[in-house]
Order: C-alpha cells, then structure tokens, then sequence
C-alpha cells in the first residue's frame, strides 16, 4: 500500500464537510489503496464540534484512514499538503452588501492562499468550493505565487451533475448515459449550462441532446434556468443548502483530477482562463470544458460555439470580471485581519448557524421526532398526535393502484427519510455502496405529512447527483393539478400537492411519501430508521408505547404490501421485534436490528490502541441491547499485527483498559458524539447501516463474523427466546447464522445477563401497550 496522502478540508464542522468528510476517507476520491490523512480546518469556536467529527470517523471504521487532524491553525493545517479542499467561506448574511461579502471572502482566502504559499507542497491540488468560488480561488492562486495556477481549479462540477440530471429525467435514461455536458462561466445564477455538444445514450445509440430531447424551447429556457437556480429550490425545500450533492460533486472533481477524465469525455469546472480559444478574457477563474490526464487539465478547443452560447458565456464572464475588479481592490486594503475574519467568519459554508443565532430563539432544531430538523408545524402535529398515541404516518384514502415496479431495480423504503441520518444514508445506497455496483435501486421515501416539503429538497438532491443506479421511467407526464398515480386524491377536492414533484421524477425512481401503503408496497429491503425518541420530561414507559404504535403500524404494513422476503433493519432492538411481532407471515429471521455501529466502535478502539487500519481488527462481538448495557467482547477478536494475527488482549497488552474503559468507551460514545457535535451520529450510524444491510445482501468474509440484533430463539449461550438480542453472526445466501461454540467466561457471563434483563423488562412492558 502506498504512503498516505495529507488532504486539507476547511469548514470542516459544516455540513458540506460533514457529507464530504466520510467518501474522502472511504476511498471514493483518491483510490481504494490510498491512505489517507485528514486536516480538519475550523474556526476556534468549532473545536469542539470537530471533536465530535473525528470521533464519528473513528467510529466508521474506515481502514484508509490513517491520521485525523482537527485544527483551528493554518500552519498545522496546511503543512505538506497533497490536496485542499477550501470548503469554508463567508456566506451573505440578510442585510450585507454584495461588495462586504465579497470583501470578507477576500481576507479568507488571501490568508489560506498565504498559508499554502508558506506550508503547502509546491505540487498540492486546490479546490475552491466556497462562495464566492470563481473569484475565492483566483484570490487564493494570486496569494500563493509559486504554486502554478493550474494547480486551482473551483467548483462547477455540481451545476454539471445538476444539468446531466435534469437532461437524464427528460430522456428517461440514467444520468451516466448524458456525457459532455458544458458549464461556462461563473458558479452563480449567470452560469450557461450548454448542450449543444452534450451526447445521450438511447437505447444503445448516442443522440445529440437536442434529439434526444425533441424539446428544443425547454433545452434553451426552463432547462437553463432551473439548473442556474436549483439550490435556491434546495434551500427553499429543505431549508439548508445543497450539501449531499455538493459533497458528490467535490468527490467527482478531485476524483477526475486524480484519476483523470474518461477517454472521449470532458467535464466542467472553473481554471484560470490564460490562453483559451473561446475569447474569455484573461485572468479569470472560469468554467471550461475540461479533460484531465496525469493530474494535469487541458481545455477542450475547437468547439463551435453559436450566438445564443455567445451571448451567455459573455454575460457570465462580465459578472466574473466585475468581482475579480472588486476583490483585487480589496488585497491590500484588507477590512479584516486574517485573525479577525477567521472568527467572523461562521463556518463557513454557512450551515453551522448555531455560531450566529442563540439557542433559545433557534425554530429549527433537531426534530425529536423523527430524528429531523422540527418544523413548528411538525412540532404541533407531533404533539397532537403523542396526545392520542395515534399512527405518525398518515393512512391516507384507498389507492387505486401504486407504482409499476421496474424489472431490473429493487426497491428500497427508508423511513424517518427527511432525517439526517438518512440524508447521510441515501446517497451510499443509491450510489450503490450496499445492494452492489450494478444493482438499480427504486428509493422509497417514507416521513411524516409535515416534512414532505423536506423530502421534495431531499429528492432534488439525489437527482442532483446524477446517480446511474437510480431508474426511472420514461413516459409519464403529470400536468400541475393531475391526479397522482402514486396517492390519486386526498379527496375529491383535493388534488394532489405532489403531482409536480413526479412529473420531475418522470417514473419511480424515487418516490417520498407520507402514505405507509405506497411506501410499503413490494419491498426488497426496508430500513426503518425513524422513531420517537426520548423527550425531556418524557417517562420511559411514554417513550416506549409512542414506539410501540410506531412499530405495531409498520409491522402490519409490511404485513399487508412487502415481499415475504422482504428484508427488515430497525433502528433499536424492542421496536424491531414489535415490527416482526407485527408482521406474522414474514419470517422473523427477516428482521435484524442495528448495532453494527457498536460494532464498528469497538473495532475503531482497539484499532487505534493498537496502531493499526480498523479493518486489522475482526470477530469483535457485540451482545445484546443498542443501549449503554451493550456488552462489546473482544475475548475472541483477532488483531493483524505486522502480518500476524494476535488474540486482542495480546495485541493491547492491557487487561485493565479492555475490561474497564474500552467497554463504557464503547456503551457512552454516542452521548459522547452528541455532546460534542449538538447532533447525533449521522455519519457513522450510516456507515454502519451501510455495513449492515451490505453483509445481509452480500454476506460476512469468510472465518469472520459481525454483530446484528437477531430473534433469539434457539441459541446456545442460553439468552431468553423471543428477544431481539446481539449475537456473532456469519451470513451466507442472505441468510444469517449465529456463531455457536464461542467460550463464556463469567465476566462476560454477568455482562450478557445485564442486558438480557434490561431487554426483557423493555418486552414485557411493550407487549402490555399491544393490545
């Protein structure tokens, strides 16, 4: 394996960085024998917040990952450095003149491009993602002048991913089979999205886009201007920016660097523009069409460009000088000092608003609820609902027919889908990270009434992507105010409020719902995330029969619509044998709970100690209950150690430390990750569902096991039947076995008891709430 590569991310306790953070350190970008080390850049405030971040990456268990760095210190930061993400900027603030912004923004990056100057190798790659982004990066480049200019480049490569979209849609073909799409100019709302040399493949046949389209008023009005203002529409849905499909767009970008572009292709992204055959004015940061070999990028020459391309790329390039003008002034009359603006600068892709807004008059916080940002109308739906311990998700009236399912493509539910661990969760799924690289997916999107708008910005985003495995289907036109074949009518005055939403779909690729019987219907595979968690104030016996009406709802509709087959994770032990309890013809070893993320922990801990990648540690065992009575067990994990596998305790060589700390290490780390981040654990609680579901299509190595809740019946280390409990599982033919024989000790013994118990009293206590 080669030696590991230093990769700088700034504003790294955002929310870009949060999406971004976990692809880099999996090796999506950089290869997948490249090691890793991470640089994590943030204001002073945020450390803490990073803390919570690294320990989340920790917790994924990510064998590339050798070093994690968080700092709020450029020369820390920047020091030797292969690769730089500069994610963090200044973001407008209501009420801030264009030229204040542009002059913060200034400062920030005249210092980071200092910092590269003095700390960074002279062959670092740099790519500029904050806002303003053309005009950041050549600020940058002008600051760091031994670093070639041609080693900046900024972000256009998600208005590229958005346009492909948006042409894949019309064409009912996957974004991948749109090639040679062109953004010009600026990565604002003057950017010139051009097809006019972009290919589709149809059916086997490559069509220039205006035939594949036939659509020639659409390609030159409302395509254009729906990709210039796709994150407004983001923002407007979900209330915060575009950090999914920004993060896969960073990915792309850097990827192409490294890997350069595919033979016969070109992508987008803004270069500094000396010496182009297309007339834009020098000394600009400007998107081009672009191929990439060797690390190094040429711009693709010689295409015609016609008077309506012309006309645009002009007025793009006209905004684009007017900032450079303005910024230049700025160099030497700094409003800021470089330390000055690193503290005002709120981190810096402007999603951690938490710095500038105070606590208490926050509308937006986590939603308790599903495990999503609250709305006050949710909240008062919530309230309504826990008062009468009513079903979260609305029945709706009778169906008269649901979605025809693709013949190739499994269909996948997640619910609590407008949450932030799905949000981290769909992407991987959809990229094929779980049912397998050549697998298309039918997503089905289930949530309460009150977040259906947040599922609109939530499916904007994975369109944006530009995903192959995600199906759709060409030939379904939904005028506004149609019925919907999906939910037909509310009520006979009601039309429904979606019908746009699918006639952007064009088919079923993804479908977000409110309704459990289009989110239930035909399964493969359901991830049922969301859940009622504890509440302030909030008795534990209230909290257990809100999950008890949850999952006895669920259950029966997966009872009623899924496959037989269909294969179920839930998020919490009792809740998933409510589920099963719930659903009688569907075998209970279809169900499984999450606590692989205990899992990949424990794995994490010992990795760390030991000084080796997480993936030299395997057979660590996870038994019974997703709660601090977990009992992680490495009496029979094995650590690579140089070649040689070790029994763990050999390979820590500190009883004390694996019978004591290493186990409530592993049992408070997501009270640990919450107080730091303010948030829970997304990022790694997608990770491990990834994991999870991954073994159970795939199945577990060969002489390895993993940990999942199981029902118990029938095991041999004496658990009580009919419980969910974790057990060691090997998997095979998506069947799972528990690993039988292991030896128990007394220690383990007692600890196996504890969370038995603690699992019994919880059954108990929900079957009461059954009837």
């Amino acid at each position: 394996m080669s030696d590991s590569i230093r990769v700088l991310v700034t504003g790294a306790a955002g929310q870009i960085a949060y999406s971004l953070l976990f692809s880099i350190a999996k090796g999506d970008v950089f290869g997948k024998d490249q090691p890793i080390t991470l640089l994590l850049l943030d204001i002073t405030p945020m450390l803490p917040v990073l803390d919570g971040v690294v320990m989340e990456l920790q917790d994924c268990a990510l064998p590339l990952l050798r070093e994690i760095i968080p700092t709020d210190k450029e020369e820390v930061a920047f020091k030797d450095l292969d690769a730089a993400i500069l994610v963090g900027s200044m973001p407008r603030r209501e009420g801030m003149e264009r030229k204040d912004l542009l002059k913060a923004n200034v400062a920030i990056f005249k210092s980071q491009g200092a910092a590269l100057e003095k700390y960074a190798k002279k062959t670092v790659k740099v790519l500029v993602v904050g806002n303003p982004a053309n005009t950041n990066c050549l600020i940058a480049a002008k600051s760091a002048p031994s670093i070639p200019k041609e080693n900046f480049s900024c972000l256009t490569r998600l208005d590229h991913n958005r346009a492909r979209s948006q042409v894949a849609i019309r064409c009912g073909v996957p974004a991948t089979n749109v090639k040679n799409m062109i953004i010009w100019g600026n990565h604002s709302s003057t950017q010139y999205p051009d097809v006019h040399h972009c290919l589709v493949n149809m059916s086997g046949s490559e069509l220039a886009c205006f035939d594949a389209v036939k659509d020639d008023a659409w390609l030159k009005g409302d395509f254009i201007a729906t990709v210039q203002q796709r994150g407004a529409a983001v923002i407007k849905a979900r209330k915060l920016s575009s950090a999914m499909s920004a993060a896969k767009a960073i990915c792309d970008h850097m990827r192409d660097i490294w890997s350069g572009t595919p033979q016969d292709e070109f992508t987008s992204m803004g270069v500094y523009s000396s010496g182009n055959s297309y007339g834009v004015p020098a000394d600009l940061i400007y998107s081009f069409p672009i191929k990439i070999k060797d690390k190094n990028w040429t711009i693709v020459d010689g295409l015609a460009i016609n008077d309506f391309s012309r006309s645009k790329m002009d007025a793009t390039a006209a905004e684009l000088i007017e900032e450079r003008d303005m910024a230049v002034s700025f160099l030497g009359d700094m409003l800021y000092s470089a330390k000055t603006v690193r503290h005002r600068a709120a981190i810096i892709d402007g999603a951690t608003t938490r710095l500038c807004i105070p606590a208490k008059k926050r509308a937006m916080r986590v939603m308790q609820l599903m495990g999503h940002s609250s709305t006050p109308e949710a909240e008062s739906t919530f309230t309504m609902e826990r008062k009468d311990l009513a079903i979260f998700y609305s029945q709706g009236a009778a169906l008269e027919k649901y979605a025809k399912k693709t013949s190739d493509s499994i269909r996948v539910l997640v619910t609590g889908a407008a949450g932030q661990i799905a949000y981290s969760l769909l992407f991987n799924i959809a990229k094929g990270d779980v049912f397998g690289k050549d697998q298309p997916i039918t997503l089905l999107l289930l949530d309460i009434t009150p977040m259906l708008p947040v599922l609109d910005g939530v499916v904007m985003e994975l369109q944006d992507c530009a995903l192959s495995l995600l199906r759709d289907h060409a030939g379904l036109a939904i005028t506004p105010g149609a019925k919907c074949p999906y939910c037909k009518l509310l009520s006979e005055q009601e039309k429904c409020r979606r019908a746009n939403v699918y006639a952007e779909i064009a088919g079923d690729e993804i479908i977000p719902t409110d309704k459990e019987r289009v989110a239930f219907k035909d399964l493969d595979a359901a991830i049922l995330v969301g859940s009622m968690p504890r509440r302030e104030g909030m008795e534990r016996k209230d909290l257990l029969k809100a999950n008890v009406a949850i999952f006895k709802s669920q259950g029966a509709a997966l009872e009623k619509y899924a496959k037989k087959t269909v294969k179920v994770l839930v998020v919490g032990n009792t809740n998933c044998l409510i589920a099963a309890m719930s659903a009688p013809s569907i075998p209970k070893e279809n169900f499984s709970c999450l606590t692989r993320l205990e899992h990949n922990r424990a794995r994490s801990r010992v990795a760390i100690r030991c000084g080796v990648p997480a993936n030299n540690v395997k057979n660590m065992i996870i038994w019974g209950n997703h709660s601090s009575t977990q009992y992680p067990d490495v009496h029979h994990c094995l650590v690579n150690m140089s070649g040689s596998e070790l029994a763990c305790f050999d390979a820590v060589k500190d009883d004390a430390w694996l019978k004591g700390d290493f186990i409530a290490t592993v049992q408070q780390r997501g009270a640990a990750d919450t107080k730091a981040r303010k948030l829970s654990s997304a990022m790694s609680a997608a990770k491990a569902i990834c994991d999870h579901m991954r073994d159970i299509w795939s199945g577990t190595p060969q002489d390895e096991f993993t940990s999942m809740g199981v029902y118990s019946s029938g095991n041999s280390y004496g658990v009580p039947a009919d419980l969910i409990y974790s057990f060691p599982i090997q998997i095979k033919d998506k069947n799972w076995t528990i690993v039988d024989g292991l030896a128990i000790n007394d220690f383990s013994r007692s600890r196996m008891d504890a969370t038995a118990a603690e699992l019994i009293e919880e059954r108990d206590m929900a079957v009461s709430f059954l009837g």
